[in-house]
């Protein structure tokens, strides 16, 4: 048998055929590598299937077919135990330079590298609901290539840690240093909190604000309802779907970074809500992010089942007005919530039922200063929980 017509199985082990493998060597003997040319690691799988007779027959063209593959000099000498320079006078005669073939392969393997790079960042683009580790599975390459290829997408397709930061300013913290300061300050403003904390390492005001769901919330908390002031006037307003929608437009653009930095470089000269917003009503970014996520991979797979996500992915941010919410609409609102569930009307019980177009709570807090009052001002002071009415009692809310 030679190695030419060998194109059959020997001892049961497949074998690849003879032009195959000599056209590898023959392209590299041209100057050229084929892109089919088995690697390193191929070739050892295939060599260790071979018999030992063929494997001595045809040891000086497998020597040159394992060079092209890309196997050094050395572990070509150990499997027929020669030295390097003996392989290296084997291959030479047949016009192969080592040297020469192995610029060769990091040539081709770049431009491979390249080609698969280009290859990762449109399945990104296509796919944004994917994890690093599925796009390297559905290409066949490893995560760091597919890291390599994603590049301002990276954070895009990483798995975010888990929830939770054990090293912030606990709530319990955050509420003294609201004490502290509005025993200090002459200005009750955020702003003013927010340069007091700052010169003491504490969080300012947008913290603040995500952690207790509004600055009026926190004030309220730290029992400085005398601070709150009522917005009394008409607002422009994105209702909470609008901002979720905002964020798919985010995730499935082709921004520079998908960070919050990254969302606040990206909304700069457009017509969408600030990342403040979106953490005052929507949460943190890393729960923003999750839920986003859970949006991206039902969108991938659209069935129609998930009646929240279909109203979102029919909104188009760009097309959409905000909408004036007068403190009248949100009395409106609250009475007819009132009127149509039992018992105290939490914010919880008021998000389960509001209707399309209602306020969200969240507006209605900002829009009379904390959710005590709003019920007050509704008329609905024996609907309030037996929680609000005792901190009303003793003085800690001022209606």
């Amino acid at each position: 048998m030679t190695f030419e017509d060998d194109v059959n199985v020997t001892h049961g082990a497949p074998r690849r055929a003879a032009d195959e493998v000599a056209g590898g060597v023959a392209e590299a003997t041209n100057g050229t590598l084929d892109s089919e040319v088995m690697d390193a690691e191929e070739w050892l799988d295939w060599f260790e299937e071979l018999d030992d007779a063929y494997k001595q027959e045809q040891r000086d063209k497998l020597l040159i077919s394992g060079l092209v593959a890309g196997l050094t000099l050395q572990a070509l000498g150990d499997l027929y135990n020669l030295s390097r320079e003996r392989v290296r006078q084997i291959t030479g005669q047949a016009g192969v330079n080592a040297r020469d073939l192995k610029i060769k392969r990091a040539e081709q393997a770049a431009r491979r590298e390249r080609h698969l790079a280009r290859r990762v960042y449109g399945m990104s683009l296509s796919f944004p609901e994917l994890d690093v580790d599925e796009i390297a599975e559905a290409l066949e390459c490893d995560v760091p290539m597919v890291l390599r290829g994603l590049g301002n997408r990276r954070g895009l397709h990483q798995k975010l840690g888990p929830a939770g930061d054990s090293h912030r300013t606990s709530e319990a913290d955050l509420l003294e240093a609201l004490r502290q300061w509005a025993n200090q300050t002459t200005r009750a403003t955020g702003d003013d909190f927010t340069a007091w904390a700052t010169g003491r390492g504490i969080p300012g005001r947008q913290t603040v604000s995500i952690r207790f769901g509004t600055w009026n919330n926190a004030l309220e908390k730290a029992g400085l309802s005398h601070l709150i002031a009522t917005r009394g006037g008409s607002r422009p307003h994105l209702d909470d779907a609008t901002l979720w929608a905002t964020l798919y437009e985010f995730f499935t653009s082709d921004a520079e970074h998908f960070t919050a930095q990254g969302y606040e470089a990206w909304v700069r000269g457009k017509d969408r809500a600030s990342l403040a917003t979106l953490r005052n009503r929507l949460g943190t970014w890393n729960e923003m992010w999750r839920r986003t996520k859970e949006l991206l991979r039902y969108a991938a797979n659209r069935d129609g089942t998930w009646e929240w996500a279909e109203d979102v992915l029919a909104i188009i941010p760009a097309e959409c007005e905000r909408k004036i919410v007068s403190p009248e609409q949100c009395i409106q609102a609250l009475q007819d919530v009132a009127a149509r569930v039992p018992g105290a009307v939490t914010v919880q019980k008021y998000e389960a039922v509001r209707r399309g177009g209602q306020p969200a709570a969240i507006v209605v807090q900002n829009k009379w200063g904390s959710w005590i009052r709003a019920l007050h001002m509704a008329g609905l002071d024996d609907r309030m929980s037996g929680k609000a009415r005792g901190r009303v009692a003793r003085g800690e809310v001022v209606l």
